[in-house]
């Protein structure tokens, strides 16, 4: 049986990655920021998928190590990976950036670049050992140079994104593990509603 792991999967795209992979047969390790969230997403899917076939971890996406033992764990768990989908991330409330305090973009820019390039690094390197896999990017609004005003930093991180996944998938594309995005378009989520 095949194993996909989901940063961000306790609510939103993510949750809804998280239940499709389990609807397809695959095995699931996802991870949420808190053991609230964790907590709440596993109580969800109970007497809806057989129990051994889902995990969820608490794990920091802008902290290596964190992103470290997501693998770890999901390989203890499962035995292996196969696709590795970098969903975690935030935004803001729509804002012009000069009004918004210094904390919420660094952690716009912590999660959606940061972590997704730490993630990209450490699941990358440990396909390359077991000789497959594929890692996908959530692509979202900036992806394609699309303004809107008062989401700078957050179109500002998905540009980003969309420029790492092309330049690193051109660096690897004669290696054994797939590198891509996934564009979903406007989806009605916690994020976009909030």
């Amino acid at each position: 049986m095949k194993t996909a792991v989901v940063t961000g999967g306790t609510r939103g795209i993510g949750a809804a990655l998280v239940r499709s992979f389990l609807e397809s047969g695959w095995n699931v390790a996802f991870s949420g920021t808190s053991e609230t969230t964790v907590e709440r997403s596993l109580q969800s899917l109970e007497g809806h998928f057989e129990r051994g076939r889902y995990a969820a971890f608490v794990c920091d996406v802008s902290v290596a190590a964190d992103l470290a033992r997501l693998w770890d764990s999901t390989v203890t768990t499962f035995g292996g990976v196969d696709i590795w989908v970098n969903n975690a991330g935030t935004s803001s409330d729509q804002t012009p950036f000069h009004e918004l305090p210094t904390e919420i973009f660094t952690r716009i820019i912590d999660t959606n670049v940061k972590g997704l390039m730490l993630a990209t690094h450490v699941a990358y390197n440990r396909m390359l050992k077991q000789g497959h896999g594929a890692i996908y990017n959530m692509e979202g609004l900036g992806s394609d140079g699309r303004r809107i005003t008062g989401l700078t930093p957050y179109g500002t991180s998905k540009r980003a994104v969309r420029y790492f996944t092309d330049a690193f998938a051109e660096e690897v594309k004669e290696r054994p593990v797939i590198v891509g995005t996934i564009s979903p378009g406007m989806v009605l989520t916690d994020l976009t509603m909030g």
